[in-house]
């Protein structure tokens, strides 16, 4: 059996993958939005390297929901980049809130 402190390595260790995952993501949305290019879940696993199936678990839905708002609005690359801003830093709080729960 594992013990406790091994246990809250593994969770440190799954919880600094998944904020490392999250960034590459971020990042490769806005590298899209720079380049003008359209903002796909594809488009973004492939900027990030992350296969399009980590979108659709339960817990990245906020991140796809943001995505299908920027495709959905109309307007310029500005407020893109500045709603993009206002939910990481949201989404970071709340990853922080999470963390020491």
């Amino acid at each position: 059996m594992r013990s406790k402190k091994q246990i809250e390595h593994c969770q440190k260790i799954a919880t600094e993958k998944k904020e490392k995952t999250f960034d590459k993501v971020l990042t490769a949305i806005l590298e899209l939005l720079k380049e003008e290019k359209p903002l796909t879940l594809n488009s973004i696993g492939e900027k990030s390297g992350i296969s399009t199936s980590w979108f659709y678990k339960k817990e990245n839905s906020n991140l796809k929901n943001l995505i299908e708002v920027l495709n959905v609005e109309s307007v310029n690359k500005a407020n893109y980049l500045l709603t993009i801003e206002t939910r990481m830093k949201r989404l970071e709080s709340e990853i922080r809130n999470l963390k020491n729960s």
